[in-house]
C-alpha cells in the first residue's frame, strides 16, 4: 500500500471535518517541457498536449502527443486507498512492535526520538485516504474554493488571506517549485476511509 504524507495541521482538519472531500496537490516530476499546455488522460496516464502551427491552415492547434518522454503517470490513481505518513516512535521488537504518534496527548515529545514520516510503514498506519480524482494543472490554476479545500482555515479566508496562506505553505513545503514557477502538479481530491482488507 502506498503512503502520502500530509502535515500534522492537515490530518487534524481532515479528522475534524471526516465526510468532506479534501484537496493535495503534489508537484508533476518530471515537470514537462514549456511547449506542454495541457495533459489528455490515457489509462492511467496522462499524454502531453502541445500547440503547433498547422502550414496547411496558418492555425494554431492542439496536438496529443504520445511520445514516451511526454508521458505523465501520477503516483496516485482513482479508486486507490492509501495511508497517511505522520511522525512516530516505533518500539519493540517483531512481530510485537507497537507506536507512538507525535503530538498525541500524555506523551513527552523531548524524550523520544521520532521517526521521519517519510519512513512510516503501512503497518503503523492510523488513518488513510481514498483517491476520488486526479487533475493534472499549473498549481496558479487552483481557485479560493480549493485553497478552503486545501485546509485553509475559516478565519484566514475571511480575513481575504487564503490566497496569501496557501503561497506561503506552499513554498515552505516546495521550495525547489515555488508559488512563482507556476509548476505543473497533480491536484488529488481524497476523503478520508476506514481501511480497506
Amino acid at each position: 500500500m502506498k503512503g502520502i504524507l500530509f502535515r500534522n495541521w492537515k490530518i487534524k482538519a481532515i479528522l475534524a471535518d471526516p465526510g468532506r472531500e479534501w484537496q493535495t496537490r503534489r508537484v508533476m516530476k518530471p515537470q514537462p517541457n514549456s511547449d506542454v499546455v495541457g495533459f489528455t488522460k490515457h489509462g492511467d496516464e496522462y499524454l502531453a498536449e502541445i500547440l503547433y502551427n498547422n502550414l496547411e491552415t496558418g492555425e494554431i492547434e492542439k496536438y496529443i502527443c504520445g511520445d514516451i518522454q511526454k508521458r505523465i503517470k501520477p503516483r496516485y490513481q482513482v479508486g486507490e486507498v492509501v495511508y497517511t505518513k505522520e511522525a512516530c516512535f516505533i518500539g519493540g521488537v517483531p512481530p510485537h512492535e507497537w507506536v507512538t504518534f507525535k503530538g498525541e496527548k500524555g506523551i513527552d515529545d523531548s524524550r523520544m526520538v521520532w521517526r521521519s514520516p517519510l519512513f512510516m510503514p503501512a503497518w503503523a498506519a492510523r488513518y488513510f485516504v481514498k483517491i476520488l480524482d486526479v487533475t493534472p494543472q499549473r498549481l496558479q490554476e487552483i481557485s479560493e474554493t480549493d485553497i478552503l479545500a486545501e485546509g485553509c482555515p475559516q478565519i484566514v479566508a475571511s480575513c481575504g488571506l487564503e490566497v496569501q496562506w496557501f503561497k506561503d505553505i506552499w513554498d515552505s513545503d516546495n521550495p525547489k517549485f515555488p508559488w512563482a514557477m507556476n509548476p505543473w502538479v497533480f491536484k488529488y481530491v481524497v476523503k478520508l476511509v476506514e481501511k480497506e482488507e
